[in-house]
């Protein structure tokens, strides 16, 4: 390896190993799961024990070494045809639970303001979710999905029914409130969901 190779593979490997560690636990444990996953998926306890040694006393700079990181690097930034949760998952996921939570969508049970202030507070949450995914770009495939589900599940469905009224009463006041309290409940489950990706 030339100097450079050497110095790029030492900072891949700095910058990568918090995240092996948060998915695997140990350094020891992602390359078990490498060689699995890799290399030989029908490898004995023997084989994968001399395997995972071996690289574990190599420099980080070692060429099997270097291959596992090579891999995990490009699960983290280009998914591989698989999807791996990124930071940019997180921070998305963090940013639309915010949105959700601070509005009365995310308030089962409280007294709402009008039927009018209701949905356009509802449909703000397109624009916010549009805003957020266009923020973190094609990094963030988990949380599109997850958020995909939501926008055009629950929240489209509530939308679609109620936005074209003109007026909101009687009985059709007491309608949408129960569709809103169902909103809400669905709401309060998709904001438990986005926890899970940060």
């Amino acid at each position: 390896m030339t100097r450079e190779e050497t110095e790029l593979a030492e900072r891949m490997y700095d910058d990568l190993k918090p995240k092996m560690l948060k998915r695997y636990g140990s350094e020891a444990a992602f390359h078990r799961q490498f060689y699995i996953k890799k290399i030989n998926p029908n490898a004995g306890e023997t084989t994968l024990k001399r395997y995972v040694d071996r690289v574990m006393k190599s420099k980080k700079t070692s060429p099997e070494k270097i291959a596992g990181w090579k891999c995990f690097f490009e699960l983290e930034q280009y998914k591989c045809g698989e999807k791996v949760q990124t930071d940019a998952d997180s921070k998305a996921g963090w940013q639309l639970r915010l949105q959700v939570k601070s509005r009365i969508t995310g308030k089962p049970g409280r007294p709402i303001g009008t039927p009018e202030a209701t949905l356009s507070s509802t449909y703000e949450l397109f624009g916010e979710y549009r805003k957020i995914s266009g923020e973190h770009g094609p990094d963030c495939t988990v949380f599109d999905e997850l958020a995909e589900s939501y926008i055009d599940g629950p929240l489209r469905r509530f939308n679609t029914k109620w936005h074209p009224r003109k007026s909101i009463e009687g009985d059709d006041l007491v309608a949408f409130e129960e569709d809103l309290l169902l909103l809400q409940n669905e709401s309060s489950e998709f904001c438990n969901q986005l926890e899970q990706l940060y």
